[in-house]
C-alpha cells in the first residue's frame, strides 16, 4: 500500500481528480487503485508511459496527489495501447494482480465514449 501524498500545490478535491490518467497514444501499463482523502474513497485507473514496472506508476502518482489525498488501495494492473481509435486494456501485474476487469471496464467505458474511442478490455490475457 502507498501512502505518500504530496508535490502537487494545486488543491483539488477528491471528485476533481480524473478517474482516468492515460497518454492519448501508445502503450503503457497501468494501476487501478482506491484513492482516498479520509472521508470518501473512489477508484482511479493511472497509466504513466515513462514507468517501467506497476511500483512505479504508484509511486509516482502518488507524489502528484493532492495533499491530503492518497492512494489507499491498489487493487492490480495491467497494459493499455492506444491508438487515434481504440484503447484496449489487457494483461496483469506480477506484483499487484491483474486489475478487476469490471472495474477496468466501468472505468474506461466513460472515457473511451468521451474520446469516440472503441474499447476493448480482456484483463489477464496477454502481457
Amino acid at each position: 500500500m502507498v501512502t505518500h501524498a504530496g508535490g502537487n500545490t494545486m488543491a483539488k478535491t477528491l471528485e476533481e481528480i480524473a478517474a482516468v490518467k492515460l497518454p492519448r497514444r501508445g502503450f503503457s501499463k497501468f494501476i487501478v487503485a482506491e484513492i482516498s482523502d479520509g472521508l470518501s474513497a473512489k477508484e482511479v485507473l493511472v497509466g504513466l508511459v515513462d514507468h517501467d514496472y506497476h511500483a512505479d506508476i504508484a509511486d509516482a502518482y502518488s507524489c502528484i496527489l493532492p495533499k491530503g489525498i492518497r492512494i489507499s488501495d491498489l487493487l492490480g494492473g495491467g497494459r493499455t495501447q492506444l491508438t487515434d481509435k481504440t484503447i484496449y486494456a489487457y494483461g496483469y501485474s506480477d506484483n499487484y494482480r491483474t486489475a478487476p476487469q469490471e472495474t477496468v471496464q466501468k472505468l474506461l467505458d466513460d472515457y473511451a465514449k468521451g474520446k469516440g474511442l472503441e474499447l476493448k478490455v480482456e484483463m489477464g490475457i496477454g502481457y
